[in-house]
């Protein structure tokens, strides 16, 4: 069956969101052993913490969890015990979708804003697709909403229609908000739960040291992975020459000469490699998303590793 056609331009919306559910609920994005995958470098991706319902306790064998002992079993009887889990049917997964202004750019098929919520309805679908609740945190320039997991369809359609409100909203204004992804964190601390597949699709432009002790404290019991979403023109500046760029109000004349270029190129460059060094400290998987790739081969391909 062919790939379904991806949003185009400057905007997505409900229908075209809502169109991806046959192709992408067959991806098999459960990351049930470890697994290694190449993109742009390696990753190593394992799910944490236990995802599971407590079902009974028995006497404490060697090389058992110590964080799993029932220490008020252990004091009565005076013997280590350990709590035993069976695992959940169904894990919840939340997707994180940035759609604020930094994300409205793009020199391809696409706005990194168009493309980052493509991923997000489509591995949305794939939840869904294999029995999982699905939910989410959209975050947009002044506010954000959160969609509780739930496991019908409607929960998944309830996401898709936030995200293509947040889509729509976005214009070429700039924003100074002061909603950093510190308070982004926090949040999803709140709302989500032990075991739980999250996904953090974003630029990242303001991922700062701020915010990593609470995604290190969501990472020792979630399951995580990050999808950076960028443009062929944030790595690289056009052939030598003089151009002009007009956002609606302002203009601006640059130089692409070679000078300029090369600098251009290793600015891009030291933050590309400062984002997968924050992440890699924190042991979560970097995904790189283009504006110039195909969403769902792209996940098609993450599938594949994660199998």
């Amino acid at each position: 069956m062919a790939n379904p056609q991806r949003s185009l331009g400057a905007y997505t919306d409900l229908a075209q969101l809502a169109s991806y559910r046959l192709a992408a609920s067959r991806l098999q994005l459960t990351p049930q052993q470890r697994a290694r995958y190449r993109q742009n470098g390696q990753w190593i991706s394992q799910r944490r913490g236990r995802g599971m319902e407590f079902e009974d306790v028995r006497q404490y064998q060697s090389g058992d969890d110590i964080r799993s002992i029932d220490w008020r079993v252990t004091a009565r009887t005076d013997q280590a015990h350990t709590r035993q889990y069976r695992e959940e049917r169904e894990k919840p997964l939340l997707i994180v979708l940035d759609q604020r202004s930094s994300l409205f750019f793009g020199s391809r098929l696409a706005m990194k804003s168009v493309l980052a919520a493509d991923l997000a309805a489509m591995l949305a679908w794939a939840g869904h697709g294999r029995g999982d609740r699905v939910g989410g945190l959209v975050i947009g320039n002044h506010h954000h909403q959160d969609i509780r997991p739930g496991q019908q369809r409607k929960s998944v359609m309830r996401l898709l229609q936030c995200i293509s409100d947040y889509n729509q909203l976005l214009d070429a204004s700039p924003c100074h908000t002061g909603q950093g992804w510190h308070d982004i964190l926090a949040e999803l601390q709140r709302i989500s739960r032990p075991g739980t597949q999250l996904f953090l699709i974003s630029d990242f432009h303001d991922l700062d040291e701020k915010a990593s002790a609470i995604l290190h404290r969501l990472a020792k019991s979630c399951d995580i992975t990050a999808i950076v979403v960028d443009d062929p023109l944030e790595s690289e500046l056009p052939a030598a020459g003089r151009y002009r760029a007009f956002n609606g109000r302002q203009q601006l004349v640059f130089d692409s000469n070679p000078a300029n270029r090369q600098r251009y190129r290793n600015a891009y460059a030291a933050r590309r490699d400062a984002l997968q060094q924050f992440f890699n400290r924190l042991r979560i998987p970097l995904v790189h998303a283009s504006t110039s790739d195909e969403p769902l081969t792209l996940l098609q391909q993450l599938a594949g590793a994660i199998r």
